[in-house]
């Protein structure tokens, strides 16, 4: 054998040995910044949502309170000026408040929630369906993400697509849940990531994106509005 042989093999060798130790390392850190960037998320939407729930909690137990004393009073003292107003603010308000932070998801799955927002939008004119697998356990942060996605979808299909049907699917895909929501609205041209307009929209991918998610979008005119979040559950090895 050329005795030049081994030098070259050798230097081959390590040359293959230093790439592979490269890509590990490149490997690691990427995973690494992606853990940090999912933890991150996650601590962001745990405050934002306890700063919701403490809005939230002052109209129920403070403001709304105080409003409906206040048209009982009026009612008492047979004045017709303002009374009513201050109970359909009241009302107005109980209901900012279910929005600001729902509570029913604090001791029901995502699918239950979902099916309780879905009675409370369906319409004649409005249709709603959901098709729903056997979802894994999902902790309070991917239950609220999930749910607010889904509650954001449907407000844009009503308000602003014009639909008249909404269908949903949830389902569990290989250590995440996928939430498809379709809708039959006018559609509109999607723009590219960085100029989406809609806070809306912009909202929800975020809540996908902070738990390492991701929210695709299919949309154009007269073609109504596909949503499709995959979220894992699982934290990234």
């Amino acid at each position: 054998m050329d005795p030049l042989i081994w030098p070259f093999a050798l230097t081959i060798g390590l040359g293959v040995g230093l790439a592979i130790v490269l890509v590990w390392a490149i490997g690691s850190v990427q995973r690494e910044r992606t853990r940090a960037a999912v933890d991150w998320g996650r601590r962001l939407l745990a405050a934002q949502e306890e700063e919701r729930r403490g809005i939230a909690r002052e109209l129920h137990d403070g403001i709304v309170p105080a409003l409906e004393s206040l048209e009982l009073e009026l009612q008492r003292a047979g004045s017709g000026v303002g009374t009513g107003r201050a109970g359909t603010l009241a009302q107005q308000l109980r209901t900012l408040s279910r929005g600001l932070h729902p509570g029913i998801l604090d001791h029901l799955t995502l699918v239950d929630a979902v099916e309780q927002l879905i009675a409370a939008e369906s319409t004649d004119a409005f249709r709603i369906s959901l098709e729903a697998g056997d979802l894994p356990e999902l902790d309070f942060g991917h239950r609220l993400a999930g749910y607010r996605i889904v509650q954001e979808a449907i407000s844009n299909a009503r308000r602003h697509a014009e639909a008249t049907q909404v269908d949903i699917t949830i389902e569990p895909a290989a250590g995440a849940i996928a939430v498809t929501i379709h809708d039959n609205g006018r559609g509109f041209v999607v723009p590219p990531d960085a100029t989406l307009a809609s806070l809306g929209l912009r909202s929800m991918r975020e809540r996908a994106s902070a738990l390492g998610g991701t929210l695709i979008i299919t949309s154009a005119p007269m073609a109504g509005t596909t949503l499709h979040a995959h979220i894992p559950v699982v934290a990234p090895a």
